[in-house]
């Protein structure tokens, strides 16, 4: 009796129906001080306390300078600020950092 043995299944894909992990590229966390710091620029930034955001990002970058969050947050503030040289600078360290980010590229 060899038995039909049943299934196998398997393969590449997995079962279908079944949901793939989640990539972690999207998502950038950034841990430690920076981070710490990125989450208080954003809060600063969030209130309208440009110079104080500007000064904490400013830090984040010098702690983790290939991370583009602070790159594009400087942006969006210099682009508010109506200092449009600037912000465009930023932006373009920041779509440079993430090249894959193509919403950056079209800003």
């Amino acid at each position: 009796d060899g038995g039909g043995g049943g299934g196998g299944g398997g393969g590449r894909g997995g079962r279908p129906g079944r949901p793939k992990k989640p990539r972690r590229t999207k998502k950038r966390i950034m841990e430690g001080a920076a981070g710490a710091k990125l989450g208080e620029a954003v809060l600063a930034y969030a209130n309208r306390d440009y110079p104080k955001a500007i000064e904490l990002l400013q830090e984040v970058i010098r702690l983790s300078p290939n991370n583009p969050d602070p790159y594009q947050t400087l942006g969006v503030i210099y682009e508010e600020m109506n200092n449009e040289r600037k912000a465009l600078d930023f932006l373009m360290i920041a779509a440079h950092l993430s090249s894959k980010d193509a919403a950056l590229w079209y800003r």
